[in-house]
């Protein structure tokens, strides 16, 4: 999960209230996480979360339900267009942390390059893909 445009915060409202908002962050993800689920905070405005969930609309609802609280704390310091955007990999347990790591992440710049999009899923581009090859 990163933070579209979180350097907004650092222009508008300071460095200081950025590392705030980072801590507000970590809060609110924590906050969420269910037994047995990990979160991390891999550098500046860029999470790592491990959720447990067998169903992708239970899925995106506690996302969103962390970005709205991410896009409130925003709007709190006057700041407006700050939401979380999530690569997502449904892992089988049968990869590494650090595949499903990988492909979390190839999802995410595929949302970060297409800024519309919130939720990109892994399988989602693994299928474009095999439309392109074939």
């Amino acid at each position: 999960m990163d933070i579209a445009h979180f350097n907004n915060i650092n222009i508008a409202a300071g460095k200081a209230a950025g590392d705030r908002m980072i801590a507000d962050i970590w809060k609110i993800v924590c906050d969420e996480l269910q037994a047995e689920e990990l979160a991390c905070h891999v550098r500046e405005d860029v999470f790592s979360l491990f959720l447990r969930s067998e169903d992708r609309e239970m899925l995106i609802g506690r996302l969103d339900k962390i970005s709205d609280q991410i896009n409130r704390k925003a709007k709190e310091l006057q700041v407006k267009g700050i939401h979380s955007r999530c690569g997502i990999y449904e892992m089988n347990g049968a990869e590494t942390p650090e595949d499903a790591y990988s492909k979390a992440q190839m999802a995410s710049e595929y949302a970060r390059e297409h800024n519309n999009q919130l939720y990109v899923f892994y399988r989602f581009l693994h299928s474009i893909c095999s439309v392109l090859i074939h």
